[in-house]
């Protein structure tokens, strides 16, 4: 699992930073690839270049069957989903104005089920509780 904040970045609001990300990690071609968000920032503007470049990985491995992605701040599936996806290449939302939560959904699964992978979206609560998890692609 690669965890961002074990690389010394909390703030991804930047394409400098997500530079810096991608720089540093290693996406290998394995069955699952997990990245965990948790105690991080993301942000619509730069983030969907991270998940583009892990998708595109995914998409190239012919290992690949699941992406599990982590994210610890009570934010609601819409809105985490925009600032992870919004803007996205692989995904073919390439707009960078708010998309609705069905819209990104309906993408996801189109991307999954065409490569044959599932995303497995993990959203933690902060204190307690059960996660929240979504799957796209099945």
């Amino acid at each position: 699992m690669i965890k961002i904040r074990d690389l010394g970045i909390i703030n991804l609001g930047s394409l400098r930073k997500v530079d810096r990300i991608l720089k540093k990690i290693k996406v290998k071609c394995q069955q699952t690839i997990s990245i965990d968000f948790s105690e991080c920032l993301i942000d619509y503007n730069v983030t969907y270049l991270l998940l583009d470049h892990i998708l595109q990985k995914a998409r190239c491995c012919n290992k690949t069957q699941v992406i599990r992605l982590e994210y610890d701040l009570n934010f609601s599936k819409a809105h985490v989903l925009n600032c992870m996806f919004l803007g996205s290449i692989e995904l073919g939302i390439t707009d960078h104005h708010e998309v609705l939560e069905s819209e990104l959904e309906e993408a996801l699964n189109k991307w999954c089920k065409k490569n044959k992978i599932v995303i497995d979206l993990v959203l933690k609560p902060i204190f307690e509780g059960t996660p929240d998890q979504y799957k796209y692609g099945r």
